[in-house]
């Protein structure tokens, strides 16, 4: 259409005259190419002058043709135009058609598809078209066909089972079904090998299946009982005097069940067993069906109202069953195991099967209780107590398990009825819970108690430490033996370490946090170990709680408390169940570290502490009381020789103090502390008044010493030593005095004299001369000590020169 508009825009166009005459120009150039054709004929045959004549002629004919299209051309533009308009308009109907067509083709659209909404007036949902109707009635077809299809199999299956369930079909006995059972197993095989994988149908085929092998397995069981009930079983069992038809059919009964166990075998058709396979209740069919008796009387007496069902007495339930396998243990070993031997299960041991098979019963019955025991921490542990027992006296007893149908030629072992009851739920968290929370009310109540810290030297017979202990601290070992008395007997060591680490460790935790709070508390309010403190820290009002033998006495019983517990903790660690336990713990260690360790250490060091403050209290208490004592001089009555009269006869009411003080704490110590704890401190308190009088009243004290007052030191020196005798009778206690004794002697050296008694002139010629001499004389005078000792010791007598 663009190029016919623009030939036609090109043919209106007039050339332009420049276009013409070059056009010309190139005519006569080809036509005439030089001078000699203008003369003649040219190339188209014709003269110039002829070729003048036609393009004139061409000229006229082209004006002429000119003019007439000229004339015609208004006439033909008209009729172009009326055309051009007759097709717009015909463009435009057929556009308004198109679209006209499309909405119908929506409407019909829509009218065959119900989900989509007619934008009409009332913008309703139409119901199902036809068209879906139809597919609808298809569909429903479809199902129905299936669903035929599916209750055909079905019936098909079923009167297979109701044949094979049929008694009239059980001649002479239930086994005469086996046939009929195969025929049903080959239809269920065949069905599913045909059936989409996954398809529900194939479950209710299997469903059907198995249901019937039970009802048929259930049939013969309880023929087997009712063949039994002329024996009395399951009481005791006396075969020999049961008559022969009735053993017969017991027999028979018995054999049938295992052929049908056999079959069953044969036939691939499988339990499914909950886990362990031990606890799900499979076993030899016979045995199964034996059983079954003996449950109801155990839930009849146990798990009724009956009187011998107690809480408190889980014993009871232990002891039916194991009373129930040693009573028919003859019975077993004279007729079941031939009779199994005989049936094709020769390799199990009909008594470890039964004992296998009572296993449900007691797992049932203490999953029953266990709920209503775990709010009662004592209830519970002794049940879980004596469920362990009964574990221990299975394994005993010989059970077996690899000797049992399910397990047999297998390695397998026993579990125990506790690992399953603890692994259960939440039944061992909550059980750990509430004997924490218990543990917790019973050290309260411990420390809580008026009688907790006081000291007491009568022991129980099951107390086999030999040291002294407050109240407290023997009821708290109590506690945490109960405790281990609970969990030892637990065959899984994460629930013996749990009760170690959530229950005993912080039970000891809190219990020295006891001890040591009231140390802190001691040393914060007591003046002897805040003295030091300058300024008004240190001045506090003297409490007669915190001072003297009643200060004395509360620090002797922490002592006694960490010394008693640490000693328990000692003697548990060398205990054959926590041996075993960090053994196990530590595989790789040759020599592991006992659980208690890091308890131990911390109670050595609480221990060492209370020690360190006993000594400190005791020695500022006598230091205090020999305050005034120890300013007195020492330089009086310088009359020397053997007739001189000692000076001081009688003791100063200072140092008679201090003797008094000094003999009433070592008693108080004796009375509360072991023999080896009582020798250390006695010896640490000693030596701290050994080194106070020598620094203050030997080489510091207010003035130098005659041979007189060394006289006297040593009567003081005696004096103490007498006190300790009296205060710890049977204890050596002299040794600990021989330093001051050692410097008195010195000290109360004549300063004239002969014979074989030294001087105190040849002391000072031995002391600043050749160690020969120092040496000849130290044995003279019965002392130990070196020049430079001796030097100091002779300068403080008066007398000294040097």
């Amino acid at each position: 259409m663009a190029d016919l508009a623009a030939a036609i825009r090109g043919a209106a166009t007039r050339p332009s005259k420049a276009a013409v005459d070059t056009e010309v120009r190139a005519y006569l150039d080809r036509t005439y190419s030089n001078l000699s054709s203008l003369a003649g004929p040219s190339k188209l045959g014709r003269t110039l002058s002829q070729d003048v004549e036609y393009w004139r002629a061409q000229e006229a004919d082209a004006t002429a043709k000119l003019e007439a299209a000229e004339a015609a051309l208004p006439g033909a533009i008209d009729a172009a135009k009326d055309a051009l308009n007759r097709v717009l308009e015909r463009a435009q109907a057929l556009t308004l058609e198109r679209y006209s067509l499309s909405d119908e083709v929506g409407r019909l659209m829509s009218e065959l598809d119900s989900s989509v909404i007619i934008d009409d007036e009332e913008t309703e949902r139409r119901g199902p078209t036809l068209l879906e109707r139809v597919e609808a009635i298809h569909a429903v077809i479809a199902r129905s066909r299936a669903a035929l299809a599916w209750a055909s199999v079905l019936e098909r299956v079923l009167v297979q089972r109701d044949t094979v369930l049929d008694p009239a079909g059980h001649k002479p006995s239930a086994l005469a079904a086996i046939p009929l059972f195969r025929r049903l197993n080959s239809s269920v095989a065949e069905l599913e090998s045909t059936l989409p994988s996954g398809m529900a149908l194939g479950r209710v085929l299997r469903t059907v299946r198995d249901d019937t092998w039970a009802q048929l397995k259930d049939l013969m069981s309880a023929t087997l009982v009712s063949a039994s009930e002329p024996l009395k079983w399951p009481l005791r069992v006396e075969y020999a005097s049961v008559p022969a038809a009735e053993r017969r059919a017991f027999e028979r009964a018995y054999a049938d069940l295992l052929a049908l166990q056999a079959e069953g075998e044969r036939l691939g058709l499988t339990t499914p067993q909950s886990e362990p396979a031990w606890a799900s209740g499979a076993g030899l069919y016979p045995i199964q069906a034996l059983v079954r008796p003996i449950e109801l009387r155990f839930r009849y007496h146990f798990m009724g109202k009956r009187n011998t069902n107690r809480v408190d007495k889980p014993e009871w339930a232990f002891a039916s069953i194991t009373d129930m396998v040693f009573e028919h243990a003859g019975f077993i070993a004279d007729y079941l195991q031939p009779l199994t031997a005989r049936g094709g299960y020769g390799s199990v041991d009909v008594t470890a099967e039964l004992t296998m098979l009572l296993f449900p019963i007691l797992l049932t019955f203490l999953r029953t209780r266990m709920p209503h025991l775990v709010s009662h921490p004592a209830l519970l542990a002794h049940t879980v107590y004596q469920t362990v027992l009964f574990d221990d006296a299975v394994r005993e007893g010989g059970f077996d398990l690899s000797r049992t149908s399910i397990y047999c030629g297998l390695e397998a072992e026993w579990d125990g009825l506790a690992s399953v009851i603890l692994g259960e739920g939440d039944w061992f968290n909550q059980w750990l819970a509430g004997e924490k929370r218990f543990a917790e009310t019973q050290l309260h109540e411990i420390i809580s108690s008026p009688t907790a810290w006081i000291i007491s030297d009568t022991r129980d017979d099951e107390d086999d430490l030999t040291v002294p202990a407050t109240e407290s601290a023997r009821q708290v070992r109590a506690l945490l033996e109960s405790i281990t008395d609970r969990y030892s007997p637990l065959p899984s060591l994460e629930s013996r370490v749990a009760f170690v680490r959530i229950v005993q460790l912080p039970l000891l935790a809190a219990y020295h946090a006891r001890v040591a709070g009231s140390l802190e508390a001691f040393e914060t309010l007591s003046s002897a170990f805040v003295r030091a403190v300058p300024g008004a820290l240190g001045q506090r009002a003297p409490d007669s709680r915190l001072t003297g033998t009643a200060g004395l006495e509360r620090l002797l019983k922490a002592y006694v408390s960490a010394d008693y517990v640490l000693a328990a903790l000692r003697a548990w660690s060398d205990d054959i169940l926590f041996v075993a336990m960090s053994a196990d713990l530590a595989p790789d260690n040759p020599a592991p570290p006992s659980v208690w360790e890091g308890t131990v250490q911390k109670y050595t060091a609480l221990r060492a502490r209370a020690e360190d403050m006993v000594v400190r209290l005791a020695s500022s208490e006598v230091e205090t009381d020999l305050r005034d004592h120890l300013t007195r001089r020492w330089d009086v009555g310088l009359e020397d020789g053997p007739d001189a009269p000692d000076p001081d006869t009688e003791s100063s009411s200072s140092l008679v103090s201090a003797l008094t003080s000094y003999t009433s704490l070592l008693r108080l110590c004796a009375g509360a502390l072991p023999r080896p704890a009582l020798a250390r401190v006695y010896r640490r308190i000693t030596s701290h008044l050994v080194n106070h009088i020598a620094q203050r009243a030997v080489y510091a004290g207010w003035s130098k010493f005659t041979a007189a007052g060394g006289r006297a030191l040593a009567s003081e020196v005696g004096d103490w030593r007498a006190a300790a005798r009296l205060a710890l009778p049977g204890t050596k206690t002299d040794a600990a005095w021989s330093k001051l004794a050692e410097m008195a002697a010195v000290l109360s050296l004549p300063s004239g004299g002969g014979g074989e008694s030294a001087s105190f002139a040849q002391a000072m010629a031995a002391a600043w001369g050749a160690p020969a001499a120092l040496e000849n004389l130290t044995r003279r005078i019965g002392v130990e000590m070196g020049a430079e000792e001796m030097q100091g010791l002779l300068q403080r007598r008066v007398e000294c020169w040097r």
